[in-house]
């Protein structure tokens, strides 16, 4: 089994699939993992997807395990747009 890497995630929502709980971000450069770009990452739990709001900026980080990638650890975007 691929070892569980996990990098710091920036950028801004861009759009919302409730229904298959996935998130569209445009980020900022991902560690050594990904450039900056526009795509859609899916989000395990419920309560980190009821974080994300459409237009706002996240804080959050992304889970890396060999092919499987998801959003996790979301920081609210009151507390992000304060900071």
């Amino acid at each position: 089994q691929e070892p569980l890497k996990q990098y710091p995630i920036k950028g801004e929502v861009k759009s919302l699939d409730p229904l298959n709980k996935i998130v569209k971000i445009k980020h900022e450069q991902i560690g050594d993992w990904m450039e900056a770009m526009t795509m859609e990452f899916p989000v395990k739990d419920s309560a980190d997807f009821g974080k994300l709001k459409e237009g706002q900026p996240v804080n959050a980080t992304v889970y890396v395990q060999g092919l499987n990638y998801w959003v996790a650890n979301v920081q609210d975007s009151a507390e992000t747009s304060k900071k």
